[in-house]
């Protein structure tokens, strides 16, 4: 595929926006925090780390090989859910930095960047509520990241915006 340097989008300006986002962390709704703002930073820092190498895989790997990365990804999860998988995981700094790395990996290859959280918060003895609020939150931030990897990548087109555009929800 041969890009049309006139068709590529501005690779500056997702970075305003994420800085919006990562202000915004902290947010209260209706006077109760959203989310763990020190957890879901440390995610979505590890998730901004790894999600370049990601797309660069993305933009690298055979489609018919990410086809079946996407596939097993797929797999494993239905079937860890299935049999109820559940496991005990540190949580610490250094955890959290590395699986929000592991998920913006997943993320910016295959653009699935929930299941290596979900399966790892399986565990948690954390409310449901929590663990919500903390997808929600890092996935929100790690959006913002996704489209400035994607822009400096030359994924982020003129025209793949206007879609993505007409396509969003009301």
């Amino acid at each position: 595929h041969v890009r049309d340097s006139r068709d590529r989008f501005f690779p500056w300006l997702p970075w305003p926006v994420m800085v919006l986002a990562v202000a915004a962390i902290g947010w209260r709704l209706g006077g109760r925090r959203v989310a763990l703002t020190v957890g879901a930073a440390l995610l979505a820092l590890g998730g901004a780390v790894t999600l370049p190498a990601g797309v660069w895989l993305l933009t690298q790997l055979d489609p018919s090989v990410m086809r079946w990365i996407i596939c097993g990804i797929v797999l494993l999860c239905t079937v860890a859910l299935a049999i109820g998988f559940s496991v005990a995981v540190p949580e610490t700094a250094a955890f959290r930095l590395l699986l929000g790395g592991l998920s913006g990996l997943a993320g910016g290859a295959t653009g699935m960047s929930g299941p290596p959280l979900i399966l790892s918060w399986l565990g948690r003895r954390a409310t449901a509520a929590r663990i919500r609020s903390n997808i929600f939150v890092y996935l929100w931030l790690l959006g913002f990241a996704s489209l400035a990897a994607g822009a400096a990548n030359g994924l982020l087109t003129r025209t793949r915006l206007l879609e993505g555009l007409a396509l969003a929800p009301g």
